[in-house]
């Protein structure tokens, strides 16, 4: 096991990616307000990608972007962190500022469709992720990518985009983080889960387990829909597949994407607060103040809550 620990504060300015963090290691920095790593130079990279047990305390993480795709179904994700497995635990951490790449021409193989943008722009996470003391703001994912007749989705989860494994949040605060929006020429939807998105669409029957206790859900939304299709759902959450459960946690002032009003069809995003498509619990919590968008018949979508 390997132990890192900062004895310096200010900006460390990244000037490449770093390595990937496959074993156990601990890393220690003096507080979330004191040292920020951040990518400077040197192209489009994220900032962390771990797979072993890893520890973080103390940080602020920033400025990571994953590279547009040039051909794949989805960009890149993760702008911030990129967990693909093992064990993260992070206390005192601010993830902010962080953002996924856009989709590109393709999608399962053809230029008819366009591409995905990158999903999780402040965190993708698979595996046990444990969160206590943190801040999850301002992140956004990538912009659909544009196909011959049909676009693309915008990246899901801005904040977090968790499946599959167990998730555990505690007094974190994810806020202001945005979706991309939809690619063109037709049919395109925006991203999904502007705060966060917990339960994988391409990870069929696997189980995620997601946990809230006394966390902040507030100002994030979803990507508008710039052609035919839809805003995506879920402004604060959208819960997919699995379990939820909100505990003393407050959702407020999230809101959905618009569709583009000026075409005949299009839906804006339903559930400005929560997106529920799973199992959901909520003890002792508050939904309050969240909108939907406007359709392109000129009404809201459903469940401002």
């Amino acid at each position: 096991d390997d132990t890192l620990n900062f004895s310096v504060i200010g900006t460390i300015n990244l000037a490449s990616a770093l390595p990937v963090l496959s074993s156990n290691i601990t890393i220690n920095g003096p507080g979330s307000n004191f040292v920020t790593v951040r990518r400077n130079s040197g192209g489009n990279y994220r900032i962390l990608q771990t797979s072993g047990t890893i520890s973080i305390v103390g940080l602020t993480i920033t400025n990571g972007r994953t590279p547009d795709a040039v051909t794949e179904d989805i960009a890149p994700s993760g702008g911030g962190i990129l967990q693909t497995g093992g064990s993260l635990t992070l206390r005192d951490v601010v993830i902010t500022g962080n953002t996924t790449g856009n989709g590109g021409s393709m999608r399962l193989g053809s230029p008819t469709f366009g591409g995905f943008g990158g999903f999780g722009g402040g965190i993708y996470a698979s595996g046990t992720l444990t969160m206590t003391d943190c801040v999850i703001s301002n992140n956004t994912t990538g912009h659909g990518g544009n196909g011959l007749t049909f676009g693309g989705s915008g990246g899901r989860g801005a904040g977090i985009y968790f499946a599959p494994g167990t998730l555990t949040l505690t007094n974190v605060t994810i806020s202001g983080n945005r979706t991309g929006d939809s690619g063109g020429p037709n049919s395109g939807n925006s991203g999904y889960g502007g705060g966060m998105w917990a339960g994988g669409d391409f990870f069929p029957n696997q189980a995620t387990t997601v946990n809230l206790n006394k966390v902040t859900v507030t100002d994030n939304s979803t990507g508008n829909s710039l052609d035919t299709g839809d805003a995506g759902g879920g402004g604060g959450i959208y819960v997919y597949q699995g379990t939820m459960t909100l505990t003393d946690t407050t959702v407020s002032n999230n809101h959905t994407g618009n569709a583009n009003t000026s075409s005949f069809s299009g839906t804006a995003g339903s559930g400005g607060g929560i997106f529920n498509n799973a199992t959901l619990t909520v003890i002792n919590s508050l939904i309050s103040g969240n909108t939907t968008g406007d359709s392109a018949a000129g009404s809201n979508s459903t469940g401002g809550g």
